[in-house]
């Protein structure tokens, strides 16, 4: 692989494939199911996080230069590393149509409601697939160009609402039943912070690697921070029973924000911009390594032949109408599927090869 990226451009990725979800996917089931302790249900998801970042950046250290589509198949042998990548991949391009389905649907609901979200899907994608035709070292530096537009617009959606919290509606934390994590709409969180995604695929692109954990650690920990200020704040601010009433209870708040000295005037549309430019990036890598690793995984040299219709089956996957509980079910699926691909095989190999090694080392 040719492509380099920096130590900023990766801990970047991995910052917003996690933050990624925080207005669209965290809707009211999860406050349904735990009420003013509703950001507490990503607690286990930052124990996964952290833990899969550990074990992507082990790899890393353990494999020098390489991603896991070089060394998955060293260690797992050929067809069992190639089984693994498959999958992988298809959890990887599983991504784009499930994180562009989400926002074309928020797009209609707040700015465009007279548009066809498979037509929003189609756009986005082909504008999205320019970036992956280039490669990660290209959408990772629009990702720098827009880093600055990204925090400005993140610090004002969160911060605007604050000043009509009431922090007291959180507490107190006791009596909290924990059987809520077994919540489908709870348990399947598990899987939020998957910014070490980043980490397995693009491993061998970083040009230095030296210190890099203290720049993605705090960065996911940021990340982890945002998602769970974004299911407590309309708690703190609407209570749990008007909140867990509501679809998008982040969307409600930001839309009792105006400013009349924006264009914009409505904090709604302040979001709605900043996530897009969020989700070309988030986009762009789901897409571009679910075709490369699936590509490593059947053995395919060009993997830009394959780009143009993988963005159109992802449009239309994310444009076509499917009924509520079946696209519930997929994205809770999915994102077990994340931990399975990218945190339990990982640490798989990485038991593995320090096996294989500490025998070698026997053996000499």
């Amino acid at each position: 692989m040719t492509f380099r990226i920096s130590r900023w451009q990766m801990t970047l990725l991995a910052f917003l494939v996690s933050t990624c979800v925080t207005p669209f996917v965290y809707d009211s089931l999860i406050i349904v199911a735990m009420r003013r302790h509703a950001w507490m249900a990503l607690v286990p998801g930052l124990a996964v996080g952290l833990v899969g970042t550990g074990i992507a950046l082990a790899l890393m250290a353990r494999f020098p230069g390489a991603s896991v589509t070089e060394y998955a198949p060293r260690v797992l042998g050929t067809a069992a590393g190639r089984v693994y990548l498959f999958l992988f991949g298809l959890v990887l391009f599983a991504g784009a149509p499930a994180n562009l389905r989400v926002l074309t649907r928020i797009t209609r609901f707040t700015e465009l409601p007279r548009t066809s979200p498979l037509f929003t899907a189609f756009l986005f994608a082909a504008v999205v697939a320019i970036g992956c035709h280039f490669g990660p070292e290209v959408f990772s530096r629009i990702g720098e160009v827009l880093a600055l537009f990204i925090a400005a617009g993140l610090l004002v959606i969160f911060a605007a609402p604050l000043p009509a919290a009431v922090p007291a509606r959180l507490l107190p934390l006791s009596g909290f039943d924990w059987r809520a994590y077994f919540a489908p709409s709870v348990f399947s969180s598990i899987g939020s912070l998957r910014g070490f995604l980043c980490l397995l695929v693009l491993g061998g692109t970083v040009g230095r690697t030296d210190g890099l954990h203290r720049w993605v650690l705090p960065a996911m920990l940021l990340a982890w921070a945002l998602l769970a200020l974004g299911l407590a704040e309309p708690v703190m601010i609407l209570g749990s029973g008007m909140a867990e009433r509501l679809r998008y209870p982040l969307f409600s708040v930001t839309g009792t924000v105006s400013f009349r000295w924006m264009p914009f005037q409505r904090l709604t549309t302040v979001t709605v911009l900043v996530w897009e430019m969020i989700m070309y990036v988030v986009l762009a890598f789901y897409l571009w390594s679910g075709i490369h690793v699936l590509s490593s995984a059947l053995g395919l040299r060009r993997w830009r032949t394959w780009l143009i219709p993988a963005a159109a089956a992802a449009a239309y996957l994310a444009g076509v109408s499917i009924p509520r509980f079946l696209s519930r079910a997929a994205t809770n699926t999915w994102d077990f599927a994340v931990v399975g691909v990218g945190v339990l095989v990982p640490l798989f190999l990485l038991l593995l090869a320090g096996r294989r090694r500490a025998a070698e080392g026997r053996g000499a």
